[in-house]
Parts: C-alpha cells; structure tokens; sequence
C-alpha cells in the first residue's frame, strides 16, 4: 500500500502521483501516456485527480 491507498497497477487509469513508484519510473510512466493516446491521467484516488502529460495539453490549460 502507498498511504491509504493500493498500488497502482494501471497507471494510465490510476495515477497516483504519491507512490514511490512513480519516482522510481516516472520516465517509464511518462511514455505509457504517451503510447496510451490519453494526454491527460485521471484517477479517483485523492477525492479525483487529473493530470496533463503533454506539453500541449499544459499549454491549453495554462494558458
């Protein structure tokens, strides 16, 4: 368990920014969203979560 909640066994469907996996492989993790079509990570954990992985997907919402 990473906190409260279970790992993380698909992370393009439950991110979760807080496992010490994610520090361990965040490169690896990063091209999974990439090669998975889906530039923002969603997940439910934390009471929901979304995060941008593109450059251009930060872009639109930043700006």
């Amino acid at each position: 368990m990473t906190g409260m909640y279970e790992k993380v066994l698909d992370w393009v469907n439950d991110f979760d920014h807080a496992d010490p996996e994610y520090n361990e492989r965040a490169h690896e993790i990063w091209e999974e969203f990439q090669g998975s079509e889906c530039p923002v990570a969603h997940s439910e954990r934390y009471d929901g979560l979304w995060a941008p992985f593109t450059y251009e997907m930060v872009h639109e919402i930043a700006y």
